[in-house]
Parts: structure tokens; sequence; C-alpha cells
């Protein structure tokens, strides 16, 4: 007996689910297409990011990873660089859909709070308040994909040497 497709689809998941998980794809296939981050735009030296996408990886870390009280700021440390850096050694098959999902981040202010600039050109305080409406959204996709870049963003910061002491992290072990 064959079942028809609406029976899977229907116990799979419910209506929201299938509006959350549609949103989620959506969101990223128009991340593909939008200006500033085209999968046409000319990437320099083989990178896996173009400029107008690197500036966007750069403001979003800039902002997570300010520095401060003795802490270096994300810049200082090339927190992007190295991302792209490691993104590149994964290939291009790993980078599509963080590539998509910096194009949304960078219209998100558009899209979700009818502020007609783009994230990377918003006063510093105005792409906090963009970022803290990632981490706090009711879309799933939004919240995914902000722990995502910050996870990213972290752990590239932390595991530079010029971190440790503002955090009190005297280095690795070394067992001998």
């Amino acid at each position: 007996m064959a079942i028809s497709p609406d029976v899977v689809l229907r116990e799979s998941f419910g209506r929201r689910e299938f509006l959350r998980r549609g949103a989620g794809a959506l969101l990223l296939a128009l991340g593909s297409v939008l200006p500033g981050c085209r999968a046409g735009e000319v990437r320099d030296e083989g990178g896996p990011f173009s400029d107008s996408e690197r500036q966007i990886l750069r403001a979003i870390c800039n902002r997570l990873l300010p520095g401060g009280a003795g802490a270096p700021a994300a810049i200082e440390l090339d927190v992007a660089g190295t991302i792209e850096r490691l993104l590149r050694e994964l290939g291009p098959h790993a980078t599509s859909d963080f590539r998509s999902l910096l194009a949304v981040f960078e219209w998100s202010p558009l899209l979700f709070q009818a502020k007609p600039r783009r994230f990377t050109r918003l006063a510093p305080q105005d792409q906090d308040q963009v970022i803290r409406g990632w981490a706090t959204s009711r879309i799933g996709f939004r919240r995914t994909g902000f722990v995502a870049i910050k996870r990213v963003a972290m752990s590239t910061y932390y595991a530079q040497e010029a971190s440790w002491a503002a955090i009190g992290f005297p280095g690795p072990w070394l067992l001998s």
C-alpha cells in the first residue's frame, strides 16, 4: 500500500513547523540573489567571500567583539579574515549557506525592521539593535543564523593567544 505524500507531510510536522522551515529556506534562497552578495561577484585570491560579504562579516564581528577592558577588538585580531581562511579550506560546499546568511543579515534592517538601509551602513548602535533582533527573534532561522555567526566569531576570537590575557586564561597545558 502506497502512502500519499500529503499524509507523510502532515505526519512529519505541523503547519507551524512547515512555515518555520519554509521561511528559513526562503530567506536563504533570497540571500543568494540580494544585491551586494551575488554569486557572480568577484572574489579575490580564491577566497570564499566577495568584498561586500567580507565587509558584512567584519561589521558583525566588530559589533560582537568590540574589545575594551584589556581585550583586543575583533578588528585587531582580524577575526573576519581568519574565519574566511578557515572556510576557504573547507571548500565551496561549506560556504554557500554562510554566504547566503551574510546577505540576509546585510538586508535584515529592511526585511525585518522596515529600515531602508543595509546593516553595514547603519550607525553602531543601530547595528547592535539589529543583532539583538536576530538573537531574540521569534523566527527560528534568525536565531539559528545569529548563533552560527556568533559561535564562529567567538571561537575564532578566543582561539587566538592575544585574547587570552583579558579572560585570565594562561594558555593550554603542556603535557610532558
